[in-house]
């Protein structure tokens, strides 16, 4: 009601009395009303201006409770998450753990027994966030491992300039993703463990904890990274060392296909180690081993291993290494198919094998691929990162519910990877070992968050120790469950 209108009302709320009462033309009744609509004016003068002084103190009330710098608290997919209203800061909490159980069984060939039981595989915790919005950080440590690990390992000490359109400047202590397989995150690979030849390049100079400094990028239908790399800082293989590794690697994709029903994925990636780690005692040998395990680490038994070799003493100098690959991957609805193809080296010096009277140079290559395919039984597509160059992670459609009735998605794999490290040159001969493995799988996506493995293993290992020729490596069959979550 406007003020012209209050007034109106009170002039005729006072009047109706005092005219039941008072006889027409009566002076001293209009003096009487006049004074009251006067009074009358005033209280409604003095409410308007307290109405006034309310709705201004709400409105700073509102302004002052959305001050830019005030801070917002949230649980994105479980991450506790506090953020300014502004967006210029923020810090979130994040967490993994995947709990491992396997047995093996029909152990063959070699000595080595494979010992099954229980592995904390991961057991991440760290923290994520942003300030001054262009400056993003990760701090985050691992106290699972493969059997053999450390109490607790760092993962990233990571500091990235984000001010570029498109692009991220990234230094500290990394993983800096060399491949497709090591661009997907564990919680989202679809079978326990990565192939084995994907993890030996890996390691070779990236992996979690390395020292690196480098820059990504992406469009729509690209993805590439470039780094420098130095040592890991949970491994220091030389124990006091000498001179510290320094390699370049990068990779590149392309999605030569993209659509709401999926993509086509091809990528390359390539490593050059330009210095080997050093030994700090006398001669200074340079040392570099190609290794891993049986893409099961409830026992963390390493088979492959290119120190086992003729090279007198067993050691020999490393000058440079490299890795180059290939990388295929296709979804499409419900069906991903996913493969690598990588080549990878040594480049000795001055070394010394039995009947060479003089030291030699050679060098030694070697190989290793995967094919997998997996389907998704109730209907979901896999999602695709560019901002990685690889698939994410999964939300069921109906995430598992006894009271609404949801049952999660489910997942059905097969993966075939095998690596060969044997290799002869000049005489010098490695047999690091050849490996083949068959893995099976069934998952279970409960939600986001939660989600089931089995697999079930059939590997074998061929690898003959120099002198004896004896026997030293396995056949084996598992079967494996892992209980994961992550926030």
């Amino acid at each position: 009601m406007t003020r012209s209108g209050k007034v109106a009302l009170a002039a005729l709320l006072l009047a109706s009395p005092l005219a039941a009462h008072a006889a027409p033309g009566s002076g001293d009744d209009i003096a009487t009303l006049r004074q009251q609509m006067q009074a009358m004016q005033k209280r409604l003068d003095a409410m308007e201006a307290a109405e006034k002084q309310r709705v201004a103190a709400a409105a700073q009330v509102k302004t002052e409770a959305m001050k830019p710098t005030d801070v917002v608290a949230s649980l994105p997919n479980g991450r506790p998450t506090l953020s300014t209203r502004d967006g210029e800061f923020t810090f979130q909490m994040f967490g993994r753990v995947h709990f491992d159980a396997a047995s093996y069984f029909d152990q063959k060939k070699g000595t080595q027994d494979l010992n099954s039981g229980t592995n904390a595989r991961r057991i991440y915790w760290g923290v994520q966030g942003k300030f001054a919005r262009d400056w993003e950080y990760e701090l985050s440590v691992n106290a699972g491992g493969s059997g053999n690990d450390g109490p607790v390992n760092l993962l990233d000490a990571r500091l990235t300039y984000a001010g570029l359109p498109g692009v991220k400047i990234d230094i500290g202590y990394i993983n800096p993703f060399l491949n497709l397989e090591e661009a997907t995150s564990s919680n989202d690979i679809v079978f326990f463990e990565r192939a084995a030849q994907s993890n030996i390049i890996e390691g070779l100079a990236g992996t979690d904890g390395r020292s690196a400094i480098g820059v990504r990028s992406n469009g729509d239908r690209w993805f590439a990274h470039s780094y420098l790399t130095g040592s890991a800082a949970n491994n220091n293989p030389n124990g006091n060392s000498g001179d510290e590794q320094l390699a370049v690697i990068g990779r590149g994709v392309f999605l030569p296909y993209k659509s709401d029903r999926g993509v086509i994925h091809v990528g390359v990636n390539g490593t050059y180690v330009f210095q080997t780690p050093q030994l700090n005692t006398p001669g200074g040998k340079r040392v570099l081993n190609y290794s891993e395990r049986p893409e099961l680490r409830v026992d963390g038994t390493q088979f492959l291993n290119t120190s086992n070799n003729n090279a007198t003493g067993g050691s020999y100098n490393i000058d440079r290494a490299y890795e180059y690959g290939l990388e295929f991957l296709a979804i499409y609805d419900a069906l991903h198919l996913q493969g690598q193809y990588s080549r990878f080296g040594l480049d000795t010096r001055d070394i010394t094998v039995p009947g060479s009277a003089a030291k030699i140079s050679p060098n030694v290559e070697f190989s290793g691929w995967y094919a997998q395919a997996s389907y998704m039984l109730t209907g979901e597509q896999k999602p695709y990162n560019i901002g990685t160059g690889a698939p994410g992670p999964l939300t069921p459609i109906r995430p598992f519910s006894l009271s609404e009735g949801g049952w999660g998605a489910w997942e059905v794999g097969l993966r075939y990877s095998t690596v060969n490290l044997n290799d002869a040159s000049q005489g010098f001969i490695v047999n690091g070992g050849r490996q083949r493995v068959w893995t099976a799988a069934l998952n279970w996506y409960v939600n986001r968050n939660v989600r089931f493995l089995f697999d079930y293993i059939n590997g074998d290992v061929d690898k003959h120790a120099f002198g004896t020729n004896a026997q030293t490596g396995v056949a084996f069959q598992a079967i494996a469950t892992r209980a994961q979550f992550n926030f």
